[in-house]
């Protein structure tokens, strides 16, 4: 399992569960790789596209792409202060490695990854860090891994000559019944019904087998039931306010613990 890149909502804990229940695919479509929990925990296709529209992440890991050896020495300088903390949450970046530097300290030193408030632990030392930056920087520089920042509805759009039988599609959108964000042109960004509701439609007819990772509520299952998808439960969720099911919605069958609607 590699963690690196705190944040809410990494797959990263769970992704051994999740990808075991990928087909074969020749070519993989990550839509909202948020922090890479998925992609850097499975095997890497021929064909590789990586996807998020947040420009954090995406001047993150095409950082981590293509200038390592600086982003390494930089994180090698940083120290564990709640100083350098409040640096960083009101100072804004003056080049692209010190807005990767700022999205990696931010996240790793706060708890959770929610960046709000300083936190140090474990997966700080700095020994892990540069350790797990260079073995991921490896995965990114894979011949075939492809860094995109486009909108989900236009991902497809931008890839050419895909061949839709040997690709794999996986979607870990912000989940409804959450203040998680997305469109900066929405009051506070935040994710709507009909953004998931486009997701499920344009995944349904791109001809393309798909998994998209959610929590089991009455709008998805009515979205399940609507395209005749198949889905799975991963796992339960537990905060102080509720529990939630995690499951996974595909439109290819499931062997093991398959649930269908009617």
């Amino acid at each position: 399992m590699i963690s690196y890149i705190k944040r809410e909502g990494n797959k990263n804990l769970i992704a051994h569960n999740i990808i075991k229940y990928f087909p074969q695919h020749e070519t993989f479509i990550d839509i909202f790789f948020g922090v890479g929990g998925i992609f850097f925990n499975k095997e890497p296709a021929k064909y590789n596209f990586i996807n998020d529209i947040d420009d954090n992440i995406y001047n993150f890991y095409m950082t981590l792409k293509n200038n390592k050896t600086e982003l390494i020495n930089e994180i090698n300088t940083l120290i564990a202060s709640e100083k350098l903390f409040n640096h960083f949450q009101t100072t804004p970046p003056q080049s692209n490695i010190e807005k990767a530097v700022r999205f990696f300290y931010l996240h790793n030193f706060s708890q959770f990854g929610s960046t709000r408030s300083f936190n140090i632990v474990f997966q700080n030392n700095k020994t892990i860090q540069i350790e797990t930056t260079k073995l991921l920087s490896s995965k990114l520089n894979y011949s075939n891994v492809i860094i995109l920042k486009t909108h989900f509805k236009n991902i497809l759009n931008k890839i050419v000559n895909l061949k839709k039988e040997s690709s794999f599609i996986y979607a870990d959108p912000p989940y409804l019944d959450t203040d998680a964000r997305y469109h900066k042109h929405h009051k506070q960004g935040k994710w709507k019904r009909d953004d998931t509701n486009l997701l499920f439609k344009i995944l349904y007819e791109s001809g393309i087998r798909f998994a998209i990772s959610e929590f089991e509520n009455e709008i998805i299952l009515e979205l399940v039931k609507k395209y005749n998808l198949n889905y799975i439960k991963i796992m339960e969720r537990k905060n102080i306010k509720n529990i939630r099911t995690e499951i996974l919605i595909t439109n290819y069958s499931i062997e093991k613990d398959q649930h269908e609607l009617f």
